[in-house]
């Protein structure tokens, strides 16, 4: 389950790295986190901060999961709603 050191120093890097770049796509996925607070997640401060910073730098977005929540909150002020079930389907906006 843990990816070894080697390839992360040559796959990944810092936001702090790229912050200044901008890219065509951003991919943010769940995690299983539906029934915390938003504040009450750790590394809220950083999903934030990275979802601010892809209103400038990213051309497209893709939300899965709670990503989807946590983004409809921190662009559009939209608090999640905790449901009895999965809700899918393609809505219009």
């Amino acid at each position: 389950r843990n990816t070894p050191a080697e390839h992360l120093n040559n796959f990944y890097c810092n936001f702090e790295d790229i912050q200044e770049q901008n890219f065509d796509g951003l991919i943010v996925t769940g995690a299983p986190l539906g029934l915390v607070e938003f504040n009450d997640v750790a590394y809220w401060p950083q999903i934030k901060q990275v979802l601010e910073w892809s209103k400038d730098h990213v051309t497209s977005t893709l939300f899965v999961c709670w990503a989807v929540q946590a983004a409809l909150n921190i662009l559009y002020g939209i608090p999640k709603q905790t449901r009895t079930d999965k809700l899918s389907g393609v809505y219009e906006h």
